[in-house]
């Protein structure tokens, strides 16, 4: 028995700072997966607010970028879309964590609405995204908490 999975990659020119025009786009790419019968559709990273001009912004820009994952109004576009049309959809942005600090996350909406979020390690864009160092001292911290 073969089981086979549809996939494709999406590479657009994101609008700087311009998270709707980048969502419209977006939505227009998922709409073609659909009729293609896609079933796993990857965008870029941070291809909803862009990427290399983020280095350029202040850390308030970038700040004014960001989304909380649970209340991110970028991820509640694409997540209906990832239901409608069966497919899972990766998808970038910069989040605001819970602590406040920026990540360059990645998230995957998937068909049953469940939604997995992956912050970026080796984060290099601007020094308000948070890094592996930083994810390292609340990892170690957490440890000798529960300890």
């Amino acid at each position: 028995m073969t089981i086979s999975l549809r996939a494709a990659t999406v590479q657009f020119q994101h609008r700087a700072n311009d998270k709707n025009y980048n969502l419209s786009i977006i939505e227009r790419f998922i709409a073609q997966a659909a009729e293609q019968q896609v079933q796993l559709l990857a965008f870029p990273e941070m291809c909803i607010t862009g990427y290399w001009h983020v280095r350029h912004l202040s850390d308030v820009e970038v700040r004014a970028l960001a989304e909380p994952i649970a209340a991110s109004p970028s991820l509640a576009r694409i997540r209906p879309l990832a239901e409608r049309y069966n497919m899972a959809i990766g998808v970038g942005l910069i989040e605001l964590g819970d602590d406040g600090r920026c990540y360059n996350a990645y998230a995957v909406c998937l068909p049953d609405g469940a939604l997995h979020v992956h912050r970026k390690l080796h984060a290099f864009e601007h020094p308000a995204i948070a890094k592996k160092q930083y994810l390292r001292q609340r990892l170690q911290a957490h440890r000798q908490r529960r300890a």
